[in-house]
């Protein structure tokens, strides 16, 4: 029950925790029952560890059940087969096929942690934007980033979180060439040395 907990509470640590505590019982040769809940656990699990960027782990632990004797070798587990078919859409690009699966969750506590992936989904394709393009328009951006029309204001937002310039009036973003941001770095350099020989001048006098 920690690690329902720990779900609903979206403490992603908390949820580490209870899971490291739970899957040595798991894997152990005890001649104890397996919990109805071990398989959904299992696939929170592993996407807990495709969030993470953990993917040494996550076949690892993929390996383990596998083989385990009481998981269906079949593969047809629909809490195991999710974060697999996830892993495969991220393999393949095929990053629309995530935002679909949000809507064909295997049970709640999945949502949270697809709403993670897709999180670091759109930063990895922000990312992209910033050093392909010099402007887009807002709805192209919408469509770039995975987010519908009627999530215009979250890309505003989310725009500006990230310091684009939003032209609401021209329908544009626009983001800092490379070349612009060396330029800033570079001056802002210059500005602090001369603070810092001004300062020290003034100490002196």
């Amino acid at each position: 029950m920690g690690a329902y907990w720990s779900v609903h509470a979206r403490d992603g640590a908390s949820f580490e925790r209870y899971m490291s505590q739970l899957i040595p019982f798991y894997f152990s040769n005890s001649t104890l029952s397996q919990s109805t809940r071990m398989c959904p656990l299992l696939g929170l699990y592993l996407l807990h560890l495709l969030v993470t960027n953990r993917l040494a782990n996550f076949h690892s632990l993929l390996e383990k059940i596998s083989i385990h004797p009481s998981i269906d070798p079949s593969g047809d587990n629909p809490f195991l087969q999710f974060p697999v078919q996830l892993l495969q859409c991220l393999v393949e690009g095929m990053f629309h096929r995530v935002v679909l699966a949000r809507k064909q969750v295997p049970a709640a506590e999945y949502a949270w942690f697809v709403d993670g992936l897709m999180e670091t989904i759109r930063n990895e394709l922000a990312d992209c934007l910033e050093v392909t393009f010099e402007e887009v328009n807002i709805a192209s951006a919408a469509r770039l980033l995975l987010l519908g029309q009627e999530q215009i204001p979250q890309l505003i937002t989310f725009a500006q979180q990230r310091g684009w310039i939003v032209d609401e009036k021209n329908n544009s973003i626009r983001f800092k060439t490379k070349a612009l941001m060396r330029e800033e770095s570079f001056c802002f350099g210059i500005i602090r040395q001369s603070l810092e020989y001004a300062q020290q001048l003034e100490q002196i006098v």
